[in-house]
């Protein structure tokens, strides 16, 4: 009997504080949050004077995706591209040919790679549109991708996924997971501005942990005990710092980050409400747009991978193991931000 209690007093709390942590991890981004976010993205989005080479720019990316496990692609598309791929995701999700796949709130149309419709429209990433409008030449995506796979030796390489996702007003959290146990860049282009309708959370630095799954763990809480001394520049002192990134992008922007890193999308749990655009945000970022969108919430995603090394290089228990670690680091980081408040 004394031990029937003793399991009740353990798991009746524990099931309560499981509840109730959910709840508040499907809460809607409050305005402070998406202003922290917007900050620490500013610090992984080098900025160059315009007189800098191609290759310096894509340095400091490859820097920050060596330490971090993530960079910040500001300006990939310019405005008239942005309406070029909204028009076809619009196409891509109302054709009867794509292979349209609905879930938990989200809808992924994954594009056949084999196909080389795209591929002009990929290479101008970071370049120029038809129009010949010019966004950031410094963020040219196939350099950078390039230039991420010489720096492991050289090894042969292929775009393996080409999707386009919106993620619709009442979507849930994603899984904590990973998209490769090996090195791969995967590449989220925002086709609207992304704020608390559904942005990417990354846990910084969990890309070099391999398959050591309490390394992650321990290493993202030690990290974040660490910056309370300052030693991580990305982090600030107060509770923000000790939060996974949170990609608020604004549109035409992009996150390319370690297929190997922890990440998942965050829901777009916001019925009408919430900070959804950099208009609503107050920000008023010159490469923002508050226009009618096309669908809820649209990202384009492109992932490369090695030839030896496809995706996902895990079954399902190391997925579920990943999922786990993420949440516990998640409920790890939420207390120590408490604890700086």
């Amino acid at each position: 009997m004394r031990k029937i209690a003793a399991l009740a007093a353990v798991v009746i709390p524990s099931s309560y504080a499981c509840v109730s942590y959910g709840e508040y991890d499907r809460r809607e981004l409050a305005l402070s949050e998406v202003h922290a976010a917007r900050k620490s993205l500013a610090r992984l989005s080098p900025v160059e004077p315009k007189s800098n080479t191609e290759s310096k720019s894509t340095q400091k990316h490859l820097q920050n995706l060596n330490r971090f496990g993530a960079t910040i692609l500001a300006g990939s598309l310019s405005s008239e591209q942005v309406r070029q791929w909204n028009e076809k995701t619009l196409v891509a999700f109302s054709s009867p040919d794509e292979r349209n796949v609905p879930m938990h709130g989200r809808i992924h149309c994954d594009v056949s790679i084999k196909s080389s419709k795209y591929n002009e429209d990929i290479a101008r990433m970071g370049g120029e549109d038809s129009n010949g409008e010019k966004c950031n030449q410094d963020e040219f995506l196939p350099q950078l991708v390039r230039a991420y796979f010489a720096q492991r030796g050289g090894m042969p390489y292929k775009l393996t996924q080409l999707q386009f996702l919106n993620a619709k007003s009442g979507s849930v959290n994603q899984i904590w997971h990973r998209d490769n146990t090996a090195p791969g860049l995967t590449v989220l282009v925002a086709l609207c501005d992304v704020r608390s309708n559904g942005p990417t959370e990354l846990l910084l630095k969990s890309h070099g942990q391999e398959e050591s799954l309490w390394a992650a763990f321990k290493g993202e809480v030690m990290e974040a005990f660490r910056s309370i001394g300052g030693e991580n520049k990305i982090a600030t002192k107060d509770a923000s710092s000790f939060r996974p990134l949170l990609a608020c992008l604004n549109v035409g922007d992009a996150v390319a980050y370690d297929s190997r890193i922890l990440h998942r999308g965050r829901g777009f749990n916001s019925h009408g409400g919430g900070v959804n655009s950099a208009a609503e945000e107050g920000g008023g970022e010159e490469n923002s747009s508050s226009d009618a969108l096309p669908v809820d919430r649209p990202v384009l995603i492109l992932r490369w991978d090695a030839l030896d090394t496809p995706p996902p290089g895990a079954g399902l228990i190391v997925s579920l193991a990943n999922h786990y670690v993420g949440s516990a680091v998640m409920v790890a980081l939420d207390c120590i931000s408490k604890l700086v408040q």
